[in-house]
């Protein structure tokens, strides 16, 4: 049986049939009217609006894959809750991590390799034979 796990209001994670992929879903809210095509029949009520799920994001069957797909998950959550400063932008990524990890840590007990890690400022230094730095990233 594949994977099907409801991860935000407008996100899932399933899987293909042959476990080969996970694929993120986003929920999308389709609007007839907005149709290029739609025309307003006189006295008709207007068309419901209707939901669809449509594929977002492909990842591979693997804890990478695991940490991508969340990765893809909690940057489109912050990213569309329209922040107007970095750091607002970062608060709320933070806020979304920490509520896919609690809702993670809530279902299971343990999690090995899996967790949803937040980068701090990093830096690769490279030194030489000679205990030189050469590159700071």
């Amino acid at each position: 049986m594949p994977l099907n796990a409801q991860i935000t209001p407008n996100y899932a994670i399933v899987s293909d049939d042959a476990a080969r992929n996970f694929i993120v879903k986003e929920r999308r809210t389709v609007d007839p009217t907005k149709a290029p095509s739609y025309k307003a029949v006189e006295g008709a009520p207007a068309p419901a609006l209707s939901e669809r799920w449509v594929d977002a994001a492909y990842y591979p069957v693997s804890t990478e894959g695991l940490r991508g797909a969340l990765d893809y998950v909690r940057f489109k959550s912050a990213v569309g809750a329209d922040a107007t400063s970095i750091a607002e932008f970062i608060a709320l990524l933070q806020a979304e991590t920490l509520r896919i990890t609690s809702a993670l840590e809530s279902a299971v007990d343990t999690w090995p390799e899996i967790r949803v890690e937040t980068a701090l400022k990093q830096r690769a230094i490279s030194v030489d034979k000679l205990g030189g730095v050469l590159a700071e990233g």
